[in-house]
């Protein structure tokens, strides 16, 4: 007798198991490629990128770099810097400037 037959249900849980898994490691595969890849640490701050990228890229903590730039958490998702000037009624080259200067207070008190 076939093991489909005798368990259907445990061999389709482990099909999704399996699928799964390996949708979970290439997605980790994908992001361990992109952010060792040195073009894109440490990148220059533009206004389409958001807090948690730009966190990402210069190796700081994503809320830390909120509340030292003074930028407002978002309770709607990920904005970008364009965004968040926008709803601020601020230029975006000021929002940049701000994030830049938090950037470099969090990592100057870096150990």
């Amino acid at each position: 007798m076939s093991l489909w037959r005798r368990h259907p249900i445990l061999i389709t849980a482990f099909a999704i198991a399996l699928v799964l898994t390996l949708a979970f490691a290439l997605r980790f595969t994908a992001q361990v490629l992109y952010w060792s890849n040195p073009a894109h640490q440490n990148q220059r701050v533009e206004a389409w990128m958001t807090v948690a990228y730009i966190a990402r890229s210069w190796e700081v903590h994503g809320p830390d770099l909120l509340i030292e730039a003074a930028l407002p958490v978002s309770t709607k998702g990920p904005r970008t810097l364009a965004r968040i000037a926008a709803e601020r009624g601020l230029p975006v080259a000021q929002i940049i400037a701000e994030v830049e200067a938090a950037i470099l207070r969090m990592k100057a008190s870096q150990p």
